[in-house]
């Protein structure tokens, strides 16, 4: 018979591995100003993706200093994720006017490990191409300053219209560069993913393997033995206190 399963208490904390892909942050200036410019951190918590917007608003600062330090989060699971990227593809390809959003919903508590009760909002998604053609993201969510980052050409890079050898016009630019950092974006996340370890069956029992490539509640308590290397510390670990 299977020893049964050690209760949520019993269990040594999960250890979380942040991952953040720094060179698809998005900036803009911040609601109220100021001068932090508001950014838009796309990265990972173990196996799941996320949005981590940082308002760094003035206004927010003053009114409410413990909240301003957070981060707005906006989280999901690889097949979300990937939704979001074929709908996110589809607008900026689309026509002009159009926008979407996806909703990130938690649940309101949790009991001996076990969501509880019933979910409760925790952020949106939201994306669209405005009127003039200019391609746009925002993480939303409740009494936090809304933020809308645009997607435009790097200051350093100019691309021509082979046509008339002048300068692309801004919406075609804009919609280009959403369209390379969607697809990018998909690409880092898919090779980052953590491959399932390999496991065995012994005994009619798992041995081995952690599901996801995430650390075990048994891994993360057992000791390391004397002389054994230890994994490197992740790349670039988020500094935001919120966990998805």
């Amino acid at each position: 018979m299977a020893n049964p399963r050690p209760s949520y208490q019993d269990r040594p904390p999960r250890i979380n591995y942040y991952r953040d892909f720094m060179s698809f942050t998005l900036y803009t200036d911040a609601p109220s100003g100021g001068t932090k410019k508001s950014r838009l951190l796309p990265g990972m918590l173990n196996e799941n993706f996320r949005f981590s917007c940082y308002p760094n608003d003035p206004t927010e600062a003053k009114d409410n200093p413990a909240m301003a330090k957070k981060g707005i989060i906006w989280g999901c699971n690889p097949r979300t994720f990937q939704r979001f990227i074929n709908l996110f593809l589809e607008v900026a390809k689309g026509e002009k006017g159009k926008n979407n959003k996806i909703a990130s919903n938690v649940p309101g508590q949790y009991e001996e490990g076990a969501a509880r009760g019933p979910m409760v909002l925790r952020s949106e998604l939201y994306f669209g191409k405005d009127n003039e053609g200019i391609v746009w993201i925002c993480v939303k969510a409740p009494d936090r300053p809304t933020v809308r980052f645009i997607f435009d050409a790097s200051t350093y890079d100019v691309f021509y219209d082979p046509a008339t050898g002048r300068p692309l016009n801004k919406d075609v630019n804009s919609q280009e560069e959403a369209i390379s950092w969607a697809v990018l974006l998909s690409n880092i996340y898919g090779r980052s993913y953590p491959v399932e370890e390999p496991y065995q069956i012994v005994d009619g029992q798992r041995v081995g393997g952690a599901p996801g490539g995430s650390p075990t509640h048994s891994q993360a308590a057992a000791a390391p033995k004397e002389g054994t290397p230890q994994p490197a510390p992740p790349a670039n670990p988020s500094f935001d206190d919120i966990t998805w």
